[in-house]
């Protein structure tokens, strides 16, 4: 969020301030089916300030809402911490729910739902109940102890689906969390607790002073995170790193903090070099990671330096409705510094369905769009088959200090801007028109629009650290990185109305860039090497594709761990 205010209280005095706030929200009737998702959170905060009757009529409340996924984990976590309060019948009450509450698919051979972070929260309540109550459904326990064998073995080596989800993290770190903190099977337990801690070996590497600054397979707001925040993961990971100053929720979007009250009740602590790697941003480093768990198998980077970040992914180019594919994202100052993204995309959806009352059909990544990355540099292409023939993206007012244009006559060269914090230079293939509208109502909140035509295009981006062209006025600097960019880099667009696609460009650094849509992809007039792309990667971690050591190491301490053994050793080097 915002380096230069920054919140020095403990751990132990963030966990305070969530259980503080929740509790003053009291019982979540403004969520959608009235507290379903959440309710058992309220309740749970309730207990923690040591108010049990408010507690426990929150628990009777909830109990009888509709039954899904998201309530049975919240009245499972409720009941297995605060139990000790609960009165006979209520506990009698739980119990009926839960045996009642089923947790498989229609023909009884698998659990249900739908994506990941639905499953394991079927799971970790089947195995819990299963052990809180004999006559708990036999093959509910059975099928929901196989598939998180399979499950957490396979995650830690070839990582997820809904990789790196704002939305959805919370949700699979979760039902760990709770299998940690309860269940009594002592396999299941440590190998829920390792998996629980390489999900978060998965981001830390991806914080940047409260921005989560890497592609998403799962976003509903690419643009407003977590300052002005629709994330229910936000406040989570502020709680835990604590550099970065508390998010704000949008509207009604309060009830999202909820989720985080198992975090800030449990006995479990994640360990200290966590938060020791999402903290340690003095230095430019690149993270890299692969998900091919995800159907769109992508091979993902993030540029991070300590003021801002470029990031994108290679994939298979299929549509995901939900798809972050590559942007730009500068730390600010301040809330009125947001929002503070970059992006372009390709629409998902016809024009009869962008409208806002779906916005998904505005943030999602198409297949009719490929990235190349080289450290600050980046270039997509857009080869576009449906009738939205156009890619646009947000031009934040506040994030924006200054902006010169090379042609704002033909509108067909490099626009500049200054973030305050960083320099950014856009070009698109095709002549582009700024500010298209002045509203943007699309990416959320009061700014304008870069938009460019054409079915066949590309955009360059070029970002440059402010301290490189520092002295002066915002508009000085920015003059003396536009003389930088238009004297040292080349722009090759000959070849972007081809059959596919292609752009050439030589950057700042000197290296040259080419790529032709579905075709190939050249840093160096070499092709980019993705068979032995990591896992995850970066100057504190790494661990391969499909294999069983993971290494975290921060100044002197190393941290090991064997996910074919599921052990963890720790040293100091």
């Amino acid at each position: 969020m915002f380096k230069k205010e920054i919140l020095t209280g403990s751990l132990q005095e963030r966990k305070q301030i969530v259980i503080d706030d929740v509790a003053a929200l009291g019982y979540p009737y403004s969520e959608y089916d009235q507290g379903r998702k959440v309710g058992g959170y309220a309740a749970m905060a309730q207990f923690s300030k040591g108010d049990i009757s408010t507690g426990l009529a929150y628990v009777n409340i909830h109990l009888d809402r509709n039954k899904d996924m998201f309530w049975g984990i919240n009245v499972m976590e409720a009941y297995m911490k605060y139990k000790e309060y609960y009165t006979p019948a209520l506990k009698d009450k739980v119990k009926a729910k839960m045996l009642s509450f089923n947790i498989l698919n229609a023909d009884g051979t698998a659990l249900s739902g739908n994506t990941e972070n639905q499953r394991l929260m079927y799971a970790a309540v089947g195995v819990v109940g299963a052990e809180e109550w004999p006559d708990y459904p036999v093959n509910y326990a059975t099928i929901a102890r196989s598939y998180l064998l399979s499950e957490l073995s396979t995650i830690t080596k070839q990582g997820y689906f809904e990789y790196d989800s704002p939305t959805y993290f919370i949700h699979h770190v979760g039902p760990l969390l709770f299998i940690t903190e309860h269940l009594k099977d002592a396999t299941l337990r440590n190998m829920a607790k390792l998996t629980l801690e390489w999900y978060f070996a998965s981001i830390v590497g991806e914080w940047l002073h409260g921005y989560w600054v890497t592609s998403q397979a799962r976003t509903y707001n690419a643009q407003q995170e977590p300052g002005y925040t629709l994330d229910e993961s936000a406040v989570l990971l502020w709680m835990l790193f604590g550099d970065s100053r508390k998010p704000i929720y949008l509207g009604n979007e309060t009830n999202l903090k909820f989720t985080t009250i198992p975090f800030t009740v449990a006995n479990y602590e994640l360990p200290e070099i966590f938060k020791s790697i999402a903290t340690a941003r003095s230095t430019t480093y690149t993270h890299k990671e692969r998900m091919p768990r995800n159907s769109n198998k992508p091979y993902k980077t993030s540029y991070i330096t300590p003021d801002y970040a470029v990031f994108s992914q290679k994939d298979n180019r299929l549509a995901q409705n939900q798809l972050h594919r590559w942007g730009i994202k500068w730390v600010g100052d301040t809330y009125s510094d947001e929002p503070n993204t970059f992006f372009m995309k390709q629409h998902f959806s016809e024009p009869i369905n962008l409208n806002p009352s779906n916005s998904e059909y505005w943030i999602g990544g198409t297949n009719m769009e490929e990235v190349l990355q080289d450290d600050g540099a980046l270039i997509a292409v857009y080869n576009i088959t449906n009738s939205n023939t156009w890619i646009d993206g947000p031009v934040s007012y506040n994030g924006i200090k200054a902006t010169i244009e090379q042609d704002p006559f033909n509108r067909n060269g490099w626009v500049f801007f200054h973030t305050g914090k960083m320099l950014m230079a856009v070009r698109t293939a095709q002549p582009y028109d700024w500010p298209y509208d002045t509203e943007s109502w699309k990416y959320g909140g009061y700014q304008r629009a870069l938009r460019s035509d054409g079915a066949k295009n590309a955009v360059i981006v070029e970002t440059a650290p402010l301290m490189d062209y520092a002295g002066g006025s915002c508009i000085r600097e920015l003059d003396c990185f536009a003389e930088a960019v238009l004297t040292k880099t080349v722009v090759d667009f000959s070849g972007v109305n081809d059959t596919n696609p292609r752009v050439y460009y030589k950057g700042l650094t000197g290296k040259e860039m080419e790529i032709v849509y579905a075709t190939s992809r050249k840093i160096q007039g070499a092709e980019v090497n993705y068979a032995n792309w990591p896992l995850l990667d970066d100057p504190w971690m790494h661990q391969n594709y499909n294999e069983n050591k993971l290494d975290l190491v921060h100044d002197r301490e190393r941290r090991t761990y064997d996910f074919n053994n599921w052990k963890v050793t720790s040293s100091i080097m």
